[in-house]
């Protein structure tokens, strides 16, 4: 059995986020997706305390894991991006060895400055055009983004 596969057995909670879905609601609706934890890693986010990231593993080890995703707040316009919510669930996660983790990507004002705070500069992304049109035919970025569409690859769900 796959580390994944034995995470969502002892999770059955987050199962409805194992195929990109919510629930009941289709991947298209969707806006939490499953993304690979090597792609959130090398982002930057808040400190994190060894104490927190522990209790999170033994959430994970015991059965009880965790239902709110990781959120990746993302700018359109400076194409920056970075881990928000969830640090302590995502650097446990990373520890006990899950491979992809449910991520829900919202829309974000991110400056571009030299002196960010634990963990370095935002990480571009490189996502290419919006798939949305606004108003005049302008790129349009909705509030709530499926993570597909930040990494256009087919490890992302």
């Amino acid at each position: 059995m796959s580390r994944n596969e034995e995470f969502f057995s002892a999770h059955p909670n987050l199962n409805h986020y194992r195929d990109g879905g919510m629930g009941g609601v289709g991947e298209d609706h969707s806006v939490v997706g499953m993304v690979p934890t090597h792609l959130l890693t090398g982002m930057p986010g808040n400190s994190t305390y060894h104490e927190r990231v522990d209790h999170y593993r033994q959430a994970l080890r015991s059965g009880e894991g965790y239902t709110d995703p990781i959120m990746v707040e993302f700018d359109p316009k400076s194409r920056l991006a970075m881990v928000g919510e969830g640090n302590h669930r995502l650097r446990a996660a990373v520890q006990e060895g899950v491979s992809h983790v449910p991520v829900r990507a919202t829309r974000s004002r991110i400056e571009s400055r030299d002196n960010w705070d634990q963990g370095g500069r935002p990480s571009p992304l490189d996502p290419g055009p919006s798939p949305w049109k606004g108003g005049m035919g302008e790129e349009y970025w909705p509030s709530d983004i499926h993570p597909k569409y930040l990494w256009p690859s087919e490890d992302v769900r």
